[in-house]
């Protein structure tokens, strides 16, 4: 679970809980979430994809091509 999940879910309960007393209707409030729902996911899935490490040939991968895997037009 990343780092600041139960702080990112607390401002979102927050904001529910004022978005209905502000007198939104639940319905409002659902599609709303609905539709953060996509982008919270890939701020996540992306942030834990960060602390995985570098051994699928990510950002600071120390592997260096061999000849083989050069691949130029070329003969």
């Amino acid at each position: 679970m990343p780092k600041y999940f139960w702080g990112y879910l607390a401002i979102v309960a927050a904001a529910v809980v004022a978005a209905i007393a502000f007198g939104a209707s639940a319905t409002t409030v659902l599609i709303g979430l609905a539709v953060l729902v996509c982008p919270a996911m890939m701020f996540f899935m992306m942030g834990s994809m960060g602390s995985m490490g570098s051994g699928h040939g990510g950002h600071g991968s120390d592997h260096t091509p061999t000849d083989n895997e050069h691949h130029t037009s070329r003969p």
